[in-house]
């Protein structure tokens, strides 16, 4: 089960990479609601609002209609898409994670890094194992977030997450382009 955030322009083309690499995977598209609403769902301090609609109210939900294994949820998105699902691995129950795989392409990690150092903090402080594969991509064309990508990947790489994978790719593309490439190859490894 793979939860797409910006379902709004991207499902028909992560949609057409699954059926094309033919995997057996539900594909999910998470509108962003009304226009803009993803500046306030996807970034500090409404992702946790977010956050906990999306395990208490849309996954149960959803899930009531579909047969899951709670221990396969996939949640990926792209800029401030991508930032969401940095802070929802930060954010995940520790014990009990909502999810397995977290797939961020090219995170808008700019997005308030007080909030993202805090809550890091606040993460690891609660446990140093986190059982997890992050696919963390980035552009590297003429408009990109590889800096800050690349800072949120050392920050968690100096912490030495017990149980954490970090897939780490790149892609000869701008930022508007990154979707794409990064989902095909996510959906490969993973799945």
């Amino acid at each position: 089960m793979i939860y797409a955030t910006d379902g709004q322009w991207l499902f028909d083309e992560y949609r057409e990479a699954i059926v094309a690499q033919g995997k057996e995977v539900i594909l999910v598209g998470i509108d962003e609601g009304p226009l803009d609403r993803r500046l306030i769902d996807y970034t500090s301090p409404g992702s946790s609002d977010y956050y906990q609609f999306l395990v208490t109210e849309f996954l149960p939900f959803f899930e009531s209609y579909c047969r899951v294994d709670p221990e396969e949820r996939t949640i990926c998105g792209t800029s401030v898409g991508g930032l969401l699902v940095g802070l929802v691995l930060l954010m995940d129950d520790v014990e009990m994670p909502f999810f397995k795989n977290y797939l961020s392409f090219d995170g808008s990690f700019w997005w308030d890094p007080d909030y993202l150092d805090q809550l890091e903090q606040t993460r690891f402080e609660a446990s140093s194992t986190l059982n997890a594969t992050l696919f963390l991509s980035s552009a590297q064309g003429a408009f990109n977030n590889n800096g800050v990508v690349n800072e949120f990947e050392n920050r968690l790489n100096a912490r030495s997450y017990l149980g954490l994978s970090i897939l780490r790719r790149s892609y000869d593309v701008d930022h508007g382009d990154v979707a794409g490439p990064s989902f095909r190859e996510a959906v490969e490894i993973l799945f």
